[in-house]
């Protein structure tokens, strides 16, 4: 797909179609240290993010995901280091790993309550994280099949939000 935006566009809008064809993936590194993109709004169906989709893109502070999408791939928002904030939509089932890498401006984080697998480290580096939701209960959180830590040493004094209690980044679990 071309013509939808390019590097030094500031706010991309993904369309539902693209010459007449539906759209339901953006591509691995679809736009890779496109420094100027501040905003991402995806108005279509898209089921995937590929690898590195958006690494790079310092200036990015916003992104619109849609309803349906199932998966983000490795390190898709890496060094996005104005993104503040992340909603990840219900229907999203699983992540690559460092997914967030580096987002030192990210302060909180929406995991949804479908999400089975989450691979490692995907806040690692986010060192203003300080909150995660989960619509979820602890127990619920628990079951997600990890394939390592949340973040690493470097990510921020985090607390994950669940509908019944809270767990510190060190584990410790609080119940409401």
């Amino acid at each position: 797909m071309t013509d939808v935006g390019t590097c030094t566009d500031t706010d991309i809008i993904i369309p539902e179609t693209y010459q007449g064809i539906p759209v339901i993936a953006i591509g691995a590194s679809a736009f890779i240290d496109c420094t100027s993109i501040k905003s991402v709004e995806i108005r279509a169906k898209v089921e995937s993010i590929g690898a590195r989709a958006f690494y790079g893109c310092t200036s990015l502070e916003s992104i619109v995901m849609p309803e349906g999408l199932t998966w983000i791939g490795r390190y898709a928002f890496e060094g996005c280091t104005s993104l503040k904030s992340i909603v990840i939509p219900e229907g999203f089932d699983w992540c690559g790993e460092w997914i967030f890498y580096g987002c030192t401006s990210l302060e909180s984080l929406n995991i949804p309550l479908s999400a089975r697998n989450l691979d490692s480290q995907i806040a690692a580096g986010c060192t203003n994280l300080k909150t995660v939701n989960y619509n979820g209960t602890v127990e619920q959180w628990n079951s997600i099949v990890f394939y390592g830590p949340l973040g690493d040493s470097n990510t921020g004094e985090y607390v994950i939000y669940c509908t019944d209690g809270q767990i510190a980044k060190d584990g410790t679990v609080t119940y409401k």
